[in-house]
């Protein structure tokens, strides 16, 4: 049996300029990609400063870069746009087997960019324990989260709302779950909550490869990690400047709020204060 071997494909470089600027759109250059709104148009391989908007004169430059160094153009078309969820969630007590979800809260971000926010109450399984302790932490009571609309309605809420970012059937087009400690406790329950409403397909809208902030922190704060007493949230958001209110803390919207200031800054999008 012959087989034939077909040559691998080539993205040839070539330049998508800016030279037909379209005034009612706005473009942008983040982490070396050139946007147009939020459409990426090309990707630079040498790093260049991140710039939220480029003027007149900005567009004009990159013109005259891309057509003077072509080789550092890398075509779009092997490029996706990254989507990400930055969450949080209250939960019933600590073993998602046992216990249930009860908030849901948080934004997507697509390119760096919030593009929508979310934040749903969901009424415990009939099978949770309910830990006194987990309520008391959550400031919320049994008779409060017994009256959330049901579990069903809020899968329902979040499929429609993730339909509308990503495709599921795409295997390379899915979101990045991005949270504090998220990886060891957040998802778990998550992926739980799917389960629990009859839907396998978990991994077809998440990457596996889901970004905790808590680790990214540890390695932005390794050198100061000696003097603070604890790594919880509110630490680490206070050995980086970010204020807090004490009194929202472990609500669901404020946390990931939070979460997300703190992202910004270990990975270098902001500086901190």
């Amino acid at each position: 049996m012959t087989v034939e071997l077909k040559p691998p494909k080539v993205y040839q470089k070539s330049y998508f300029g800016l030279d037909k600027l379209d005034p009612l759109k706005d473009y942008s250059r983040i982490n070396s990609v050139i946007y147009e709104d939020s459409t990426p148009i090309f990707k630079i391989e040498s790093k260049l400063i991140d710039k939220k908007q480029l003027s007149q004169g900005g567009v004009d430059y990159m013109n005259r870069y891309a057509k003077m160094y072509p080789e550092k153009i890398i075509e779009i078309n092997t490029m996706r746009n990254v989507i990400k969820i930055f969450y949080d969630l209250e939960t019933t007590g600590l073993n998602q087997n046992k216990s249930s979800i009860h908030h849901i809260s948080g934004f997507i971000e697509k390119n760096d960019e919030i593009i929508q926010a979310f934040d749903f109450k969901v009424r415990p399984h009939t099978k949770a324990v309910i830990e006194p302790e987990a309520m008391r932490i959550s400031k919320v009571t049994e008779e409060q989260i017994a009256k959330y609309p049901t579990m069903k309605s809020v899968y329902k809420k979040l499929i429609v709302m993730l339909s509308t970012h990503v495709d599921r059937y795409d295997k390379q087009d899915k979101i990045f779950l991005v949270g504090y400690n998220n990886i060891s406790f957040d998802d778990n329950f998550l992926r739980k909550f799917f389960e629990l409403n009859d839907d396998p397909y978990f991994n077809a809208w998440f990457w596996s490869d889901s970004q905790d902030v808590m680790v990214l922190a540890s390695t932005y704060l390794e050198k100061r990690r000696h003097r603070m007493p604890a790594f919880k949230l509110m630490s680490v958001a206070k050995e980086l400047g970010i204020e807090i209110d004490k009194s929202k803390l472990h609500e669901a919207d404020y946390d990931v709020h939070i979460t997300r200031e703190i992202y910004r800054i270990v990975t270098g999008l902001e500086v901190e204060m």
